[in-house]
């Protein structure tokens, strides 16, 4: 029973490896997309602008390639795509500490009662 309960974990883990890397593959795949858009209001981005959107949305279809293939490595009991895994969740437990610090103040804003009554009207 104990081993099932480990499967059934083990699925979750590389399902969860598998939508977010299709995740990333789409929004990598719009973030040109997104660029141009936003270029129609904002006039043009520039270079920096467009290196920025496509190098980012390059990052991000690769990171996703790499969470879909960890997925399907889990699926499989290979060794690798265990070490994999377990090295891309602590680095987004990293990252995601590193947001909430620096971007405190950021979020923050959005609890000062002043802009909380931007909202209420």
């Amino acid at each position: 029973m104990e081993k099932e309960k480990g499967l059934v974990g083990l699925v979750l883990i590389s399902w969860y490896f598998r939508i977010g890397g299709a995740v990333m593959i789409l929004l990598g795949v719009l973030a040109p997309l997104l660029l141009l858009s936003m270029a129609e209001y904002m006039g043009s981005p520039g270079q920096l602008g467009w290196i920025l959107f496509i190098g980012g949305g390059l990052l991000l279809i690769l990171l996703g390639l790499l969470y879909f293939f960890v997925g399907r490595g889990l699926d499989k009991y290979k060794s690798w795509a265990r070490i994999t895994g377990i090295v891309l969740i602590v680095l987004q437990v990293i990252l995601s500490i590193f947001l909430m610090i620096f971007l405190k103040d950021f979020s923050g804003n959005l609890f000062r009662k002043d802009i909380r009554d931007s909202f209420k009207e």
